[in-house]
């Protein structure tokens, strides 16, 4: 994450963060999910502990996938840029992406209101515009090179 002036924005965040975070890489689990972020809450909707997972081995799947396929068209420019870093057998970007993806869910305070209520409250927030939108930020700035 440190690579790109985003995701290191992202780090700062997780690093100034009043609620405890925790930042793991499971090399094996296969959920169909790529990260997850799993925020303890406290009954004022305060975000006490965020736990955030990265599932490297969806993320290498992914990148043998495409590079099986030779995918190289999607009309998303996430997806595209997904694509080229599998292209390049740059698995530390994805990660990089999905972790900073993750780090909003964890960190921003608008997220973690929705994300509460949403929860507490059966509201209907969508939460992933802004991690989303990090998320390309940081592919497109790691994917330069």
């Amino acid at each position: 994450m440190a690579k790109s002036e985003e995701g290191l924005k992202q780090l700062q965040a997780l690093n100034d963060s009043s609620s405890k975070i925790d930042l793991k890489i499971d090399k094996i689990e296969m959920p169909n999910k790529w990260g997850v972020s799993n925020t303890t809450f406290d009954s004022k909707g305060t975000a006490l502990k965020s736990d955030i997972i990265i599932y490297e081995a969806n993320l290498k799947q992914f990148m043998t996938d495409v590079n099986v396929s030779g995918c190289t068209v999607t009309a998303d420019l996430q997806a595209q840029e997904y694509v080229k870093a599998s292209q390049n057998n740059d698995l530390d970007s994805m990660i990089a992406a999905v972790a900073g993806h993750e780090s909003v869910h964890s960190t921003d305070d608008k997220n973690l209101k929705q994300r509460y209520e949403n929860f507490k409250y059966n509201k209907n927030h969508h939460v992933e515009a802004e991690p989303e939108r990090i998320e390309t930020i940081i592919l497109l700035q790691l994917n330069v090179h």
